[in-house]
């Protein structure tokens, strides 16, 4: 993920909705491997599954393509 400091008199560029996505797959896959040592499979499972779709959102997403200000 693209860090965009604050410059003095500028304002920091938005960030787009497939950096969003990738930050998005990044924790729940670190929410996924917490929950894998803590012996709970099932929420896992569903996490890891979290994880694929917002890759997948993030592979679709035009890199250009920015929120609303």
């Amino acid at each position: 993920m693209t860090i965009r400091p604050d410059q003095p008199g500028q304002k920091p560029e938005p960030i787009t909705p497939r950096e969003t996505a990738m930050y998005t797959a990044d924790l729940v896959e670190s929410l996924r491997k917490i929950a894998l040592k803590q012996d709970q499979p099932l929420l896992a499972h569903l996490l890891e599954l979290a994880a694929v779709e917002a890759k997948s959102l993030a592979r679709d997403q035009d890199q250009d393509t920015r929120l609303p200000e």
